[in-house]
């Protein structure tokens, strides 16, 4: 366990380094799951075992457990859309992320902390939280519920746990500032994917489920602008910012739509907030620039059959806008959202449990049972009841808060940006999750809880200007 104590500075040759790497690593995955598809997620483990041993016994980067972190998180959130279908693949392509998060655990209990500093904002209610899920999942399984997709549901509010360790290895800024422009290369880059796909390629709808996170990349670069001064910095940036918002739009994915939309208000509502800049007539401004569009919506009048070729066109994905009653996706999300409701009421109090399944009756031809659904916070009432959801919605107060502290206290700018960008973002997710499983589903719950972490990390800064020597 020595290398895992070693944390000593970064210096530029190795974030350049660190940065090299992970690109180079990202583009060969990414070449092994287009060209190698069953062959994938061998391919990938003995990739990432032969990092992981060339790393250690050359010692080219001195901050290893990190270093892998950053080095397998950012491709697993990019190649996710390949295996999150599958729980065994899903599981063994996460196998270098189980791997550092054993070893972080390992070291963060074996030389321990100050107690004081482990009593962080947010980690009340996310321990609570996760081993309420964690309990609910093993009681269904001690019932008879189906223990594949039982551990399948437990295993993403697991995730959630990553802050933790995180928090414990991650004590330098530039480590957290190299994961977040990685990941918005990870953005663009699918963003770009989806441009040429949908315009170019295949002229019909293509998106994959890194599209939830482009409200938060969107955030934090409008943010960006908002704070950079040079005028060269904030042309990139306007010109990245570009690419992600075209690259929403081309998703037909409606939800993004109006999140995005959301997020591009937030962002400088609250940063004028933030400022201290906020009056009346500036707030009734952004409050007409928020209704005014839906003025435009308009019902077309045309029936648009529930066709599933059709579902993935311009036309139905554009057209169903203003017809959202006769959206067969919609449609679909009601129904099962109605059986999901009912469940809940069986059981208001603690819910039903991970592992509880519902399945269509009206408006799809499957009868498999479904164990998720379209929608974050329903689905908390009906697995978790009142308990689970407000366990839930008092993580997620507690994160926003924090944040918000921080975006007014820190005198960095980076700092006030990032945060600033996960403010609006996250408070655009909260909305998505009325329409999504984001918050708790497709391996996302990783990378959520490196932002619970660099925020924990910015918050106990400023309540302790030296944490690393109070820790230790």
């Amino acid at each position: 366990m020595i290398f895992l104590t070693q944390q000593k500075k970064f210096t530029k040759p190795e974030t350049l380094g660190l940065i090299i790497v992970l690109l180079i690593i990202t583009t060969i995955q990414i070449i092994i799951v287009s060209k190698f598809p069953n062959f994938s997620v061998p391919l990938i483990i003995f990739l990432s075992l032969l990092a992981i041993i060339i790393i250690i016994n050359k010692n080219y980067i001195k901050d290893t457990p990190t270093t892998l972190f950053i080095i397998f998180l950012i491709p697993l959130v990019y190649l996710n859309n390949f295996f999150h279908y599958d729980f065994r693949l899903e599981l063994i392509s996460s196998f270098p992320l189980i791997l550092i998060v054993l070893l972080a655990f390992s070291t963060y209990l074996y030389y321990g902390e100050n107690p004081q500093s482990v009593k962080l904002y947010t980690g009340v209610p996310l321990l609570l939280m996760v081993f309420y899920f964690i309990a609910s999942g093993i009681l269904n399984i001690l019932e008879g519920k189906n223990i594949l997709q039982v551990s399948y549901q437990i295993f993403q509010f697991l995730l959630y746990l990553l802050m933790f360790p995180l928090l414990y290895l991650m004590k330098e800024k530039r480590l957290y500032f190299i994961t977040f422009y990685s990941l918005l290369v990870i953005v663009v880059i699918s963003s770009i994917e989806y441009i040429l796909y949908n315009v170019f390629i295949y002229g019909q709808r293509f998106v994959t489920f890194q599209s939830g996170f482009f409200p938060i990349a969107t955030a934090i670069l409008l943010s960006y602008l908002l704070y950079q001064k040079r005028t060269l910095n904030k042309f990139i940036a306007l010109l990245l910012l570009t690419i992600v918002v075209t690259g929403t739009i081309v998703t037909l994915t409606r939800t993004l739509w109006f999140i995005t939309f959301i997020v591009i208000i937030l962002v400088p509502l609250f940063y004028l907030i933030a400022n201290k800049k906020m009056t009346l007539v500036k707030f009734l401004f952004f409050l007409l620039i928020a209704i005014v569009p839906f003025l435009f919506i308009k019902d077309t009048g045309k029936n648009i059959q529930i066709n599933k070729r059709e579902m993935q066109s311009v036309e139905y994905r554009t057209k169903s806008v203003a017809n959202p009653l006769e959206d067969a996706s919609l449609l679909m999300r009601v129904e099962l959202a109605f059986y999901a409701f009912e469940r809940f009421l069986k059981s208001p109090v603690v819910g039903n449990g991970l592992g509880d399944y519902i399945k269509y009756k009206i408006f799809a031809d499957t009868t498999l049972p479904q164990y998720y659904m379209d929608n974050t916070w329903l689905y908390l009432l009906w697995k978790g009841g009142i308990i689970g959801f407000l366990l839930f919605l008092w993580l997620y107060v507690r994160f926003i808060k924090a944040t918000y502290f921080v975006l007014i206290n820190s005198p960095d700018i980076r700092t006030k940006y990032i945060c600033l960008g996960l403010l609006a973002g996250f408070l655009g997710l909260s909305f998505l999750g009325l329409l999504s499983p984001l918050l708790i589903k497709y391996k996302s719950n990783a990378l959520i809880a490196f932002i619970f972490a660099y925020v924990e990390f910015e918050r106990r800064k400023l309540l302790n200007p030296d944490p690393i020597k109070s820790s230790n």
